[in-house]
Formats: structure tokens, C-alpha cells, sequence
């Protein structure tokens, strides 16, 4: 089997399972041959070895069951660096990538010593990415999953920067002493139990991503629990001057203004739209 005739299989059999069949099987195909796309482009006369088809196979078996291409390849990139996931995080969604635009865009001195606090880190995508654009910052990271936190460990590892990885839930997670950040960052659990129950090719990847990263509760029906909580608790750990900004649903932003506007009365809050022009960040400073 050559490269384009391993293409043609694993797209004949995921066009009608996946929405992104020829991108799947293209990541897919790369794995399996250890191989750039690149490579793959160019040498499309490439054949494969029995062991790389054998495993190139399995790839498409396991994407047929609904199992995400990052969960098979065990890595996904965020913000132009590749981070290993695996069952026990969050797979890092372009969206997320605004967290960091935000955070950049704000902070007029990049060479400070800032205190910055990512809450719900899970693969540490987020807090790793800000450590090494930021390198003089102090960046703490909390999770209630120690499986995930091993994750987030593994990843400030391979990007070569040393995180504070704390667990816990939410800010329970922080000493009894602790001062206050620069910046809190979070990409909380706020998908509704219903999105767990559509069956669409949308949303079918969703069974296989730890609960309790999506959903705040096994009864949710908003998605809005944990954030409510997160704003009531913010303010006690953000420093006067600083600023605090976090990712929600695209049909949340009127609720997640109301709590926003309850917990930090006297502060700036806006809401800024994602790249798709959908409400999904919010700011407060």
C-alpha cells in the first residue's frame, strides 16, 4: 500500500463518520509512518512497511468507533506547539488559543516578574504556553485531576519551562497564605449534559473526554455552575491592578455578564467574540 493508496482507503472509509475525514486520515497516515505531512505531500508513491500499514489500520478502527485523532496520536497542538494528551485532559480546542491573545495583549510589561494562575489546567496547555512566552513570570497551575496534572507536568517538560502545578478544585487548590496574581486565566467545565446526549459527528468525541473538564455536574443543564463558582471566588485572589480572563459557551455570555457584574462590582467587564464571531471570552480588570 502506498501513501496515496493508504489516503484513498482511510478517507473512503471515515467520509461518512467524521466531518474532517480527509484531515483525520491525514494526521492519522502521518503517525503511523512516523512521517511530516510534508513527506506524505510529496512522496505519495511512498510504500508503507506491513508494521506502518498494520498500524495505519488500527488508526482508522479506532477513529470509526468515535475515539478523537488526538486521543489516537496521543498529541494536538495549541498556539504552534505540540502537546501530548491523552483520556485524562481536555483536548486544547483552537478557541482556547484567544485566552493567550488576550493575556499577551494586555500585559504592557512582558519582562515583569508576574504572577500568573491558571485554574482548571488540565493538559497545561494554556499555563505552559504563557510560561514560555513570558519567561520571567511566576505561573501556578491547579486541577482537580492528578491524572491530568501529571499530563500538564509532562508538558512543561517537553517545552523546556517549569510550572507550578497545584491539585485541587478550582482555588482550593492554593495555599491557605497565598498572594495575590497579575493574572487568573480559566477554561472552565461549561458544556450542558445535553451535549452529551446528542448523537451528531459535532459532538460524539465528547464521551471519550473526561467529565468532569466539561461538565460541571452530571445533572447541568446551563454548564454555568463551576463559572458562577469561579467568579464569586476570583476576587479574593487577583491583585487590585490585575486582570482576570476566561473562556464559556457561545450561548452563555449574558448569564456569565451577570455573574461577572455581581462578583466584581466595581471593575471593567467585557465580553469579546472568538474568531468564528461568537461570544466566548470574558474580561475583567
Amino acid at each position: 500500500m502506498t501513501i496515496e493508496q493508504a489516503l484513498q482507503f482511510g478517507n473512503s472509509e471515515l467520509n461518512e463518520h467524521s466531518p474532517s475525514a480527509e484531515r483525520d486520515c491525514s494526521v492519522l497516515l502521518q503517525h503511523a509512518v512516523g512521517r511530516y505531512e510534508y513527506f506524505c505531500t510529496a512522496h505519495p508513491e511512498y510504500i508503507l512497511s506491513d508494521q506502518e500499514e498494520k498500524l495505519f489500520r488500527e488508526h482508522i478502527e479506532q477513529r470509526l468507533t468515535g475515539i478523537p485523532v488526538a486521543y489516537i496520536v496521543e498529541h494536538k497542538e495549541f498556539y504552534g506547539k505540540e502537546f501530548f494528551v491523552n483520556q485524562h485532559v481536555l483536548i486544547p480546542r483552537p478557541e482556547t488559543e484567544g485566552l493567550i491573545d488576550m493575556v499577551l495583549e494586555h500585559i504592557q510589561n512582558k519582562k515583569k516578574a508576574l504572577r500568573i494562575l491558571d485554574v482548571c489546567t488540565g493538559s497545561g496547555c494554556i499555563a505552559v504556553t504563557l510560561k514560555t512566552l513570558l519567561p520571567n513570570a511566576n505561573v501556578v497551575a491547579t486541577d482537580i485531576s492528578k491524572e491530568a496534572l501529571v499530563v500538564a507536568t509532562l508538558n512543561a517538560r517537553r517545552h523546556h519551562v517549569e510550572i507550578t502545578e497545584l491539585a485541587g478544585n478550582l482555588f482550593e487548590a492554593l495555599p491557605s497564605d497565598c498572594q495575590p496574581f497579575d493574572v487568573i486565566v480559566c477554561n472552565p467545565p461549561y458544556v450542558p449534559l445535553n451535549h452529551f446526549q446528542e448523537d451528531i459527528p459535532e459532538t460524539q468525541g465528547l464521551k471519550f473526554e473526561p467529565r468532569n473538564a466539561l461538565l460541571p455536574h452530571d445533572d447541568s443543564t446551563t454548564g454555568l455552575e463551576t463559572i458562577e463558582g469561579i467568579l464569586n471566588d476570583a476576587g479574593r485572589y487577583l491583585a487590585s491592578d490585575g486582570f482576570f480572563c476566561m473562556e464559556f459557551g457561545d450561548d452563555q455570555a449574558s448569564r456569565v455578564l451577570a455573574y461577572a457584574r455581581a462578583a466584581f462590582p466595581t471593575r471593567s467587564i467585557t465580553i469579546s467574540k472568538d474568531l468564528s464571531a461568537r461570544d466566548r471570552y470574558l474580561f475583567v480588570e
